[in-house]
């Protein structure tokens, strides 16, 4: 992930309420920050003699799905009376034309000093590039929203389900439900994916089902076995909100697999995660993640 900083265009703000960081909600054009930086509040403002001036943006050009994403900057006083810089952000995601306003930019700055500050705007839920502008066009500048790369045991957010890959366990043969072992064919062996996913949200939601769920390994892509001959079998179900489900998912893979190598995929309308050993692959994850349990 690389970040750049943009010599902005200049600009004049005007005096208003204000917050050195804020986050979430997107779309409200008349959301604003509660809080103002250095503790000013609004009637305490002067609009006679601020002299504000926009001099950068600090902005990184990736981000992974479903991760707020932020940028710094940074706004020059060279006036005599403290001042507020206002701007609107809007954002033009993945397969829009329009910009949305989502936001306004809200720094105080003292007189004489130079103020930075992060802003924070919603998630963006599509893969892609998305467009973000501070103001006007001259001011703008494209993301590339990634899949998000996560250690086993890590959590991906997804609508109002949170999906979590706990682990995955390699064997050549294993003990079937009637007894004796199951032996995997000449040169493939077993690949057992402990899967788990919550309701997080209000309504009832449906969990992914097994062919959204990928094994993936050197540019090959494995379908599930079709059913876990060990319990309990993970299955695609209605869940009420809170309620949390999980299961086996199963697939025959090549024996030359080992787990450093192993790339659990979930995809579905435009989401994509994937899971890696943090031994192996799972060195480029983006330790954005909530951690999950073990699965056990």
């Amino acid at each position: 992930m690389k970040r750049r900083t943009l010599l902005a265009s200049a600009g004049v703000g005007i005096a208003s309420l204000t917050g050195c960081l804020f986050g979430g909600g997107g779309g409200d054009d008349s959301a604003t920050p509660t809080t103002v930086a250095g503790s000013q509040p609004v009637q305490n403002v002067s609009r006679s003699s601020a002299d504000l001036r926009l001099k950068s943006i600090n902005a990184s050009d990736s981000t992974p799905l479903n991760s707020p994403y932020s940028f710094e900057l940074s706004v020059e006083n060279t006036g005599d009376t403290a001042g507020v810089y206002r701007a609107p952000v809007s954002v033009q995601r993945t397969g829009n034309v329009e910009f949305r306003q989502e936001r306004e930019a809200l720094v105080y700055v003292e007189p004489g000093e130079t103020q930075t500050a992060e802003i924070t705007i919603s998630p963006f839920s599509e893969i892609g590039r998305v467009n973000v502008r501070l103001g006007g066009a001259a001011n703008q500048w494209g993301v590339e929203v990634t899949e998000r790369r996560l250690a086993f045991g890590g959590t991906f957010p997804n609508d109002d389900l949170a999906i979590t890959v706990d682990r995955v366990e390699l064997t050549e043969s294993y003990q079937g439900p009637r007894g004796g072992n199951v032996e995997a064919s000449d040169g493939q062996q077993w690949a057992f994916v402990w899967v788990r996913v919550r309701n997080t949200g209000p309504r009832v939601a449906r969990t992914p089902n097994t062919r959204e769920i990928s094994f993936l390994h050197d540019g090959a892509e494995y379908d599930s076995y079709g059913y876990a001959n060990r319990s309990p079998e993970y299955e695609s179900e209605t869940l009420q909100s809170g309620q949390e489900s999980g299961g086996i998912i199963q697939y025959q893979v090549p024996a030359s697999i080992s787990k450093d190598d192993i790339v659990i995929q979930f995809e579905q309308r435009g989401a994509r995660a994937v899971w890696l050993s943090p031994d192996g692959g799972g060195n480029g994850t983006d330790g954005s993640s909530e951690a999950g349990g073990s699965g056990q």
